[in-house]
């Protein structure tokens, strides 16, 4: 029985670790913005005919990075794993998704944190794992009111 758990808590460990990167790659974002305009980066995933992933962001250095890191870290045949991962640096966790049973097939809609890193850091994640008008999406916006 104590093998078990093992292996259950040893495959749990890469989702945890995935995630809290993926926060800390938002927490990197959001520390390198130096004004109070809001910054957005849209990544864009697509399994069919082949694996692919795109990021849409403006020419802001922190923008370029983060995307950088979202199309290299990210799932690029199930967007409810991104959403899910991203859902959880807001503080909504348990989303399950892709692998977990039951789990969550189609995900659209907006979260906002309005004190992601410190009160005045806002993060707001828009997202659609199945629009009906082009590729799965989610979108990270991140605005500094203390930089105003």
């Amino acid at each position: 029985m104590k093998r078990l758990w093992f292996v259950l808590a040893l495959a749990a460990l890469p989702c945890i670790s995935r995630a809290d990167d993926m926060c800390a790659a938002f927490a990197r974002f959001a520390k390198a913005i130096s004004d109070g305009e809001p910054h957005t980066v849209k990544l864009l995933t697509d399994w069919f005919p082949e694996p692919k992933a795109a990021c849409q962001h403006t020419d802001y250095i922190p923008g370029i990075e983060l995307c950088q890191w979202l199309v290299s870290h990210s799932s690029m045949e199930f967007m409810t794993i991104n959403i899910g991962r991203a859902l959880e640096c807001a503080g909504i966790h348990r989303v399950a998704t892709h692998g977990q049973y039951p789990h969550v097939d189609s995900l659209a809609g907006k979260v906002s944190s309005d004190n992601f890193t410190s009160k005045d850091v806002s993060l707001v994640i828009e997202f659609d794992s199945s629009p009906t008008d082009g590729l799965p999406w989610l979108s990270v916006t991140i605005t500094r009111f203390d930089k105003k």
